[in-house]
């Protein structure tokens, strides 16, 4: 399986469900959810199943309007936007993420966990995890960023840090320089910099 970033979208798998998804949202992020939690809990989850369904639990996610918005793709977030807030698949979601990262059982878990990226997987992990249990409460709007919003986002990893970005059109930001050890930092700066760029 080929990977070029350490997100839920970036591997061949992923782009595999990623067609599937444009053609029907939920028969794609059910059939990956199904196939992954279906696999014994003795037997070893391969990275392709793996894989998928870490896409499909983040795609359940942003249904519900959990998710980093300004980071995902635009065919992604409409995807998201047709699969309407289910509390089965957002459970079958939980339950498949659980699986993915056990290193015991999980391919994926144990490749990443051969690098020095492991860390950094558990995070993303447990931020999906976090989003998706917080999702109980009820689905939300799914905010769309548009051009000129300042955004302070959370840097994968495990630094915990936030940086202020400027969303200059679809799917592009300009980060400004400089590293936040809190989000309350973060917003600070993010409303000041909002400021300074009315008052222009």
């Amino acid at each position: 399986m080929g990977t070029w970033a350490g997100g839920p979208f970036d591997n061949d798998a992923a782009a595999d469900f990623l067609d599937e998804l444009q053609s029907s949202p939920s028969c794609a992020v059910t059939r990956a959810l199904r196939s992954a939690s279906k696999v014994a809990v003795s037997a070893y989850l391969n990275v392709d199943l793996g894989s998928a369904g870490w896409a499909a639990a983040e795609v359940v996610a942003l249904s519900y309007g959990y998710g980093p918005t300004a980071t995902i793709e635009d065919e992604v977030l409409e995807a998201a936007t047709k699969l309407r807030p289910k509390e089965q698949l957002r459970l079958l979601a939980l339950e498949v993420v659980r699986r993915i990262g056990d290193r015991q059982s999980s391919e994926m878990a144990s490749l990443w966990h051969e690098g020095a990226d492991g860390m950094r997987f558990d995070s993303v992990l447990e931020d999906l995890r976090s989003r998706l249990e917080a999702a109980a409460k009820g689905p939300r709007e799914l905010a769309k960023p548009r051009a000129g919003d300042l955004i302070a986002l959370s840097i994968e990893g495990d630094s915990g840090d936030f940086v202020v970005a400027h969303v200059v059109g679809s799917s592009e930001v300009a980060v400004f320089d400089g590293r936040y050890s809190d989000e309350a930092s973060a917003r600070s700066e993010e409303r000041r910099v909002g400021k300074e760029c009315r008052s222009r």
